[in-house]
């Protein structure tokens, strides 16, 4: 571990970032971060066992932060969900703001979310994002944000926790969020798709979510991309490569397996939640003539029509007793 410096605002900031063989773009991401206008409480940095040279780009990047420092190297390889789990579990800040390795933020991004939560002043936990630009390999911002290459609508205000419950619209490089709700966050269960989708679920279901209306950072398009941006055309090709009806089926009985952990972890700590969230998960109990029914009624959504419709179409011929059997692979 390496440890350098101290800053103090409130709200406490931190900045939690994870690595792994990032070499080419890691210097320019952590320039940004140290450049912000409103510098961070502290940064976490979670290297994965990178075998290139990630950890010494990393040295020489933080050398003159002027904030708490510490970088920490796995001993054996976690993958994306654990590594990011682990620095989540050694942040001290008041607020948590994710960071990928390859992206770029806006000198304005900390202190745009410090002062959204001083105007906010509620109790209710809550996450914060924006819709980042996209650019390409070399920088160069493309033609959209990730939203509108997404083809993907925002819900309505109270339905968040309904979208999040099939689809993850909000990547975690935009997330800065309330670290109260650790508990609930913590640990990540076997069912968590993504990081970041359980953490935006479960502030749906049991706090808030709120959309800024900034671009505060640029979000990097390459060939090593973990997620990348989850095109109509891109899910149409792995549905001629693998089967439509694989894709679909396997995304909503992953996606119902997370929300059912989410309940659970809800139900642990006494923490409420929409009650629709019990009718939507009975989804594979009803009847297949009534499944779609109970989509549209708990204002179900995947972003846009086509994703929707193959929802739709998952429900009428997912099988119970494979669901009960749970372990389903998100694609």
């Amino acid at each position: 571990m390496i440890s350098s410096g101290l800053s103090i605002d409130s709200p406490k900031i931190s900045v939690v970032l994870c690595s792994f063989n990032c070499e080419k773009y890691i210097a320019e991401q952590l320039e940004s971060i140290g450049a912000q206008s409103r510098k961070p409480y502290e940064i976490i940095i979670s290297d994965d066992g990178s075998s290139d040279k990630t950890l010494a780009v990393i040295q020489d990047a933080v050398k003159n932060f002027d904030f708490t420092t510490n970088v920490y190297v796995n001993d054996v390889r976690r993958g994306v969900v654990s590594n990011f789990g682990s620095a989540l579990s050694r942040c001290s800040g008041d607020y948590i703001a994710l960071s990928d390795h390859d992206d770029i933020w806006e000198e304005n991004k900390l202190e745009t979310v410090a002062t959204a939560i001083e105007e906010r002043k509620s109790d209710v936990p809550t996450l914060y994002h924006a819709d980042p630009l996209i650019i390409g390999s070399h920088g160069k911002v493309n033609s959209g944000s990730f939203m509108s290459e997404s083809r993907i609508t925002y819900p309505q205000p109270g339905e968040e926790w309904a979208r999040l419950a099939f689809a993850n619209y909000i990547p975690g490089c935009t997330m800065i969020f309330d670290a109260k709700m650790l508990p609930a966050v913590l640990p990540f269960p076997g069912q968590t798709i993504m990081h970041d989708w359980w953490i935006a679920l479960i502030f749906s279901l049991a706090g808030n979510v709120s959309r800024l209306p900034h671009h505060l950072m640029r979000y990097r398009l390459h060939d090593s991309n973990t997620m990348g941006v989850n095109t109509v055309s891109r899910s149409f090709n792995l549905g001629k490569s693998v089967g439509f009806s694989s894709v679909a089926v396997s995304n909503l009985a992953a996606s119902l397996s997370q929300a059912h952990s989410a309940r659970q972890r809800l139900d642990q700590l006494g923490l409420a939640y929409p009650d629709a969230l019990t009718d939507l998960l009975r989804l594979p109990d009803l009847s297949w003539w009534q499944r779609p029914w109970r989509l549209l009624r708990c204002h179900a959504s995947r972003g846009n029509p086509f994703r929707f419709a193959s929802t739709v179409y998952a429900s009428l011929v997912l099988d119970k007793e494979i669901y009960n059997r749970g372990s389903f692979d998100y694609r």
